[in-house]
Order: C-alpha cells, then sequence, then structure tokens
C-alpha cells in the first residue's frame, strides 16, 4: 500500500493540485516583474523625454541669445541692447522652468551617465549670468561670448543624447536620435 492509497480524497485532491497552483504563482508573480520592470523602464524614459523638450525649449532660447550676444559684442554695444535685454528674460523663463522640473524629479532613479552629463551641462549654465555681466560691459570678445553658449547648448544637448541607451525599445531609441539630430543640425546651423 503506497501513501496515496492512505489520503483521503479531499487530501489526494490537494496534493495534486498544489504544484500547479504553485508554478502558475511563481509564474505569475514572474510575469508582474516582467511588466513592472517595462513599465519602470518606459515611465523612465517618458519622463527623461519631458526633460529633453525643457532642455531644447532652453538651447533654443539660448541659440537666440548667442545671435544676440555676438552682434551686440561685435558692435561694441551700439546695436541690440534692448532685443539682447528682452532675450534674457525669455532665456530666464525656460531656464527657470527646466530648473523647477529637475527639482520635481528623482536624479538617483536615473542612469548615472545621463545625471553626471546633466550635472555638467547644469554647471556650465550656472555661469549663464556671470557671462551675461562680461557680455554687457563688454569684457568679452565676440569669439569668448559665443563660444561660452556654444560649450553651454554642447553639454545641454549632449545630455540628451545619453536618454537613447536607456530604453531598450528600437523604435524609441530611433524617434529619440532622430530628435537629437534635429536638435544638433539647429545648433549647427546656428553657430
Amino acid at each position: 500500500m503506497n501513501l496515496l492509497d492512505k489520503l483521503n480524497f479531499r487530501k489526494k485532491l490537494f496534493a495534486l493540485l498544489l504544484l500547479p497552483v504553485v508554478a502558475l504563482v511563481i509564474y505569475s508573480l514572474y510575469i508582474f516583474n516582467v511588466y513592472y520592470q517595462d513599465y519602470s523602464r518606459y515611465k523612465s524614459v517618458k519622463d527623461l523625454s519631458s526633460l529633453s523638450v525643457k532642455i531644447s525649449n532652453l538651447v533654443h532660447e539660448t541659440q537666440k541669445e548667442r545671435g544676440l550676444s555676438a552682434g551686440y559684442l561685435g558692435s561694441n554695444g551700439k546695436k541690440f541692447k534692448n532685443r539682447l535685454s528682452s532675450q534674457r528674460e525669455l532665456t530666464n523663463t525656460k531656464r527657470k522652468a527646466l530648473l523647477d522640473y529637475i527639482k520635481e524629479q528623482d536624479l538617483e532613479t536615473y542612469d548615472k551617465k545621463f545625471v553626471d552629463k546633466l550635472n555638467d551641462a547644469l554647471k556650465q549654465l550656472a555661469k549663464l549670468d556671470q557671462k551675461r555681466e562680461e557680455i554687457s560691459s563688454l569684457k568679452l570678445t565676440t569669439k569668448e561670448g559665443v563660444s561660452y553658449y556654444t560649450k553651454t547648448n554642447a553639454k545641454l544637448l549632449d545630455s540628451i543624447a545619453t536618454i537613447i541607451n536607456i530604453s531598450n525599445d528600437a523604435k524609441i531609441q530611433k524617434n529619440i536620435n532622430a530628435y537629437l539630430n534635429f536638435l544638433l543640425a539647429k545648433e549647427r546651423a546656428g553657430i
């Protein structure tokens, strides 16, 4: 007489169903984990895409400010003073929007390479007010003024480039790459 013969019907049924139910629970937990990881990755890409829009909005304004600053410096302060002042206000608005958005984000959850690039760009951006004073007082050459804006824009755009590696989805990577190439072409044209 074997062990199963000693069990009543209820215990036999329980023993037969135990293994499939445990397997189903383990499989369900595995599938949930896979989907949760995908969700987390897509949420991260979505948040970083929003951040990249804020960055590109700022770069657009600094590109215009670079051009007006070059004109101002090139004319020894005789031209573009009012337009430059107005443009600086627009740039300030976009800079504040970017910095406010970054404060809302938990940067610890993002890729370290991205955070490092972003912090490097923000350090460069922190010099903006000082460079503006030097431009206003004609302490910089046109080349030095343009160089600051170009370097700042390059660092900001470089931080966007690292977003491409965060997603495993080829379509998302392709779209981010196309967006980045558009921004880089716009920057090159502005220079």
